[in-house]
C-alpha cells in the first residue's frame, strides 16, 4: 500500500508540473496576441505627427486613435479630421504638459 501511495504522489507531482508549464505557455502565448508590448502598457497619446504622401506634416491633439490588428494602419483623428495612415508615417506622443482634447473645445 505504501508503494501505491508513493507512486500516486509522484504521479500527482508530474501532473501538477505539466499543468503549471502548460499554464505558463498559454499565458505567454495569449499575452503576445495583442498589439502592444506586454510590459509597456501606456496607451494614452495626446499628440501626433502625421506625414502625408505629399510630404505635408500634420500635427495636433489626438481626439481618437485606433490600431488595426490585421495590418500596420493607424486611424488618427486630429481636429475633427480622421486620417488613415501607415504606422511608419505617424508618431503618437504622450506629453503630460499638453492638455487633453475635449469635445467642448470646439
Amino acid at each position: 500500500m505504501r508503494k501505491f501511495k508513493k507512486r500516486m504522489k509522484a504521479h500527482a507531482r508530474i501532473i501538477l508540473t505539466i499543468w503549471i508549464l502548460l499554464t505558463i505557455i498559454i499565458l505567454l502565448t495569449l499575452s503576445s496576441c495583442s498589439n502592444y508590448d506586454y510590459w509597456d502598457t501606456n496607451w494614452n497619446f495626446n499628440y501626433a505627427h502625421i506625414t502625408m504622401a505629399n510630404g505635408e506634416i500634420i500635427s495636433g491633439k489626438v481626439q481618437q486613435w485606433r490600431d488595426y490588428e490585421d495590418g500596420d494602419q493607424l486611424q488618427v483623428k486630429i481636429d475633427g479630421t480622421t486620417y488613415l495612415v501607415h504606422s511608419s508615417q505617424c508618431t503618437l506622443i504622450y506629453d503630460p504638459t499638453i492638455e487633453p482634447w475635449y469635445e467642448d473645445e470646439y
